[in-house]
């Protein structure tokens, strides 16, 4: 099953000061608040570079097909290893590594191949359903895109991700399509 967790936060005081030092050229630099940031961003929406500067860390659990969807949007994703079995062993994969499940005959295959250490090979033949779990580091300049692109989609992994979007910090910049 699918699964979607911020872990990083939104902004920083480093991105608040270069946006300062971006909007303010030949002036003295005053405190810049979020708040300022964003009435500045209903008032100018053209000044996107905001978007960029706000950032999230995801930790995502889900189906391959989901994350080469993803990858045409270029965001930073760092895959996270599986767990290793006891005593060093490598993990045998269960019905619960994909989303909806798995014949018992394809099971096995992977199984074997991992058993005789060719866990690459094993790899090589993961169908799309396989889930896996990485941190995707993303902007709100992408999780815009991404909202608008996708914000239609129901029944999948997107429909859980673009409501999860609903639920960040700021959110009303993700949301303006």
């Amino acid at each position: 099953m699918a699964e979607i967790i911020l872990i990083g936060g939104v902004y920083n005081a480093d991105n608040l000061q270069t946006v300062t030092e971006l909007f303010s050229p030949g002036r003295e630099v005053t405190e810049v608040t979020m708040d300022r940031i964003l009435e500045q961003l209903v008032e100018t929406p053209e000044r996107n570079v905001y978007l960029w500067l706000l950032e999230a860390t995801f930790d995502i659990t889900a189906p391959q097909a989901w994350w080469k969807q993803i990858e045409q949007y270029g965001i930073d994703v760092f895959p996270l290893r599986r767990v290793q079995g006891a005593g060093g062993s490598r993990k045998l994969l269960t019905e619960d590594d994909f989303d909806g499940g798995i014949a018992k005959e394809t099971l096995t295959v992977l199984n074997n191949y991992i058993r005789d250490g060719n866990p690459q090979t094993a790899l090589r033949y993961l169908p799309v359903n396989f889930l896996s779990r990485c941190l995707a580091k993303i902007t709100y300049k992408t999780l815009n895109e991404i909202y608008c692109d996708r914000g239609r989609l129901s029944g999948s992994t997107w429909e859980l991700f673009l409501g999860y979007l609903e639920s960040l910090p700021l959110k009303e910049l993700i949301e303006r399509c």
